[in-house]
């Protein structure tokens, strides 16, 4: 679930309406040109949503139940949802059938890292071969390779410039979200569905080029009740189903504060030699 400080904390309440562009970026949703999806018009109808599911946490006992994924599973299949899982590695490792099942069902294969640390804490080299191992496995297991596709753990460190650049590098792109509903700490379906529509219709808007990110987790036993009343709500709105590597605007951070600064100059020369100044 995502717990981290500072900035981050926007991304773990959800990227209020009222967020300016560069928490929206730090959040790993949108690139800080694109990142304006606070329009309330339409109420999200026509809206391209990807619902997302952190998978993680093996070892916990209330974190490690693939009967809830399966539900899932079985939910997205009824409702007739594409939606993009992120995949801890050792959770992978624990479940190689259930992560199968997600792949074959056709479903986006993201990275969720090995370990589930805050990457923070690791060094450049650590970070390295935590992703590479993650990679590796999801790979192996699922046959579906995950990158360059990958959320951090927690959320922690997407406003840390440091470790974006060291993603960068690597060629990861990282995926926030936009919407929180806190299936993480609500007991009633209803609680989470009303928490996802209250926050597209804050952020999703009605204009058919608009997109957000849903953040939802895999073991909450709310999780998969809600998930069928959200999906018969948002095909009555009219949503278009989205993963992540479909969405116009790439749902990415990834691009370093001083690659960001020099493609913003670079936009500003070009438009200067359009107009002719």
């Amino acid at each position: 679930m995502p717990v981290s400080p500072g900035r981050a904390q926007t991304c773990r309440l959800g990227v209020s309406p009222s967020a300016g562009p560069a928490d929206r970026y730090a959040c790993g949703v949108l690139p800080p040109e694109q990142s304006d999806l606070s329009g309330r018009t339409g109420r999200g109808r026509g809206a391209r949503v990807a619902l997302t599911f952190d998978v993680e946490d093996p070892d916990l006992p209330w974190h490690n139940a693939p009967s809830s994924v399966t539900t899932i599973l079985d939910v997205l299949a009824r409702s007739g949802v594409r939606a993009t899982f992120f995949l801890q590695g050792r959770w992978v490792d624990a479940n190689p059938e259930i992560a199968r099942a997600v792949a074959d069902a056709g479903h986006a294969v993201a990275s969720h890292s090995y370990s589930h640390v805050d990457f923070r804490q690791l060094s450049a080299e650590g970070l390295a071969a935590d992703l590479g191992k993650a990679r590796d496995r999801i790979t192996a297991v699922t046959g579906v390779d995950p990158f360059p596709w990958f959320r951090l753990p927690f959320g922690a460190g997407s406003d840390d410039r440091v470790l974006r650049r060291r993603l960068h590098r690597l060629g990861y792109r990282h995926v926030g979200w936009d919407v929180d509903p806190k299936d993480y700490e609500r007991d009633r379906a209803e609680d989470v569905v009303a928490g996802a529509l209250e926050g597209l219709d804050g952020c999703a808007g009605g204009d058919a080029d608009r997109e957000a990110v849903v953040l939802m987790h895999s073991w909450p036993q709310v999780t998969p009740r809600a998930l069928e009343a959200l999906c018969r709500s948002l095909v009555e709105r009219g949503t278009r189903f989205v993963v992540v590597d479909e969405l116009r605007a790439s749902a990415a951070l990834a691009v370093p504060e001083r690659a960001s600064a020099l493609q913003s100059v670079s936009s500003r020369v070009r438009l200067v030699a359009r107009s002719g100044r």
